[in-house]
């Protein structure tokens, strides 16, 4: 899970195959498939741009 460093009600968290959002502190969230079925093992939120996030995955078989 990683939070908004400029705007902590938004959140971001994700599965195996799903990215979630929510600008709403968690009460509700909006989801998107990921393009890869590998496990996203961290979620960082740019400090200086928060629209630019990024995920790195679990290493592939």
């Amino acid at each position: 899970m990683a939070v908004n460093p400029k705007n902590a009600n938004e959140l971001y968290y994700t599965t195996n195959t799903t990215f979630f959002r929510s600008t709403d502190g968690g009460q509700t969230w909006s989801t998107r498939k990921l393009p890869t079925a590998r496990p996203v093992v961290r979620i960082l939120v740019d400090p200086e741009n928060p629209a630019i996030l990024f995920m790195s995955t679990k290493k592939a078989k």
